[in-house]
């Protein structure tokens, strides 16, 4: 019977902490687990502290890919955590720059594709960190072809964003501290754009669908700003009928 009382009691103080752990300490998750986690994840992603053969450039493969999987996991809702925020700002930023300085062509996918998720999960807090990225990455003149290429990819990806184009326009060409970075990205697309030689390459064609989709955006966001003013117009001339 004293078995039975126990385990009563033991049901009951469950149901009273609301799903607390055993002696009234917090779950060992959440919030400070995930902070935990990706501070493993980002400290893992440091060049410094991984050998340079084989088995250190695996573990830095792999940890860039669960940095994405957390990126992609979490979303905008890694906004509403300013520790989370912290980190990605200044240690997981510190080595996405190192480790886009490689010329191991699949670190270097995969630390492209964290920047453009950072940008997709917490672009609000990262307007220093990504015009770095951009100048020090998807503009600069690499000696090596194929990181050019993966590059332009990359910046491909960000110049389709609906919106992107003309938010770095407002947000860096028109603030005087900040680089001209969509003038930049104009410029270095349409340099790239004409061959150097007799026939077209993949550099020029990446470059020519930048320029395209460029355009296609800004060709969107006038579109979209004559549609809101039509019907502004409309509902205020509908209300000066009325009255």
């Amino acid at each position: 019977a004293s078995d039975v009382d126990a385990a009563a009691a033991a049901d009951d103080g469950d149901d009273r902490g609301g799903g607390e752990a055993a002696g009234g300490h917090a779950p060992p998750y959440g919030m400070p687990c995930m902070l935990k986690v990706l501070e493993f994840f980002c400290k893992l992603t440091n060049p410094g502290d991984s050998p340079s053969d084989a088995a250190g450039e695996a573990r830095r493969m792999l940890a860039l890919a669960l940095v994405n999987v957390v990126l992609e996991t979490g979303g905008r809702q890694l906004s509403a955590c300013p520790a989370l925020v912290a980190v990605i700002q200044h240690e997981l930023s510190k080595n996405l720059l190192q480790n886009s300085r490689t010329t191991n062509l699949p670190i270097l996918s995969l630390a492209l594709r964290v920047v453009f998720n950072m940008f997709n999960s917490v672009r609000e807090h990262m307007k220093v960190q990504l015009e770095v990225f951009f100048n020090s990455i998807h503009l600069a003149e690499s000696p090596v072809y194929e990181v050019r290429e993966m590059a332009l990819e990359s910046l491909l990806e960000f110049c389709r964003e609906p919106q992107l184009m003309v938010d770095i326009y407002t947000n860096y060409d028109c603030d005087v501290q900040c680089t001209n970075l969509f003038e930049d990205m104009c410029k270095s697309l349409s340099k790239n754009t004409f061959p150097t030689t007799g026939s077209l390459n993949a550099l020029n064609l990446l470059s020519l669908e930048g320029l395209l989709a460029i355009v296609a955006s800004l060709s969107s966001a006038c579109h979209r700003d004559k549609r809101d003013d039509g019907d502004a117009f409309t509902g205020g001339g509908g209300g000066g009928g009325g009255g």
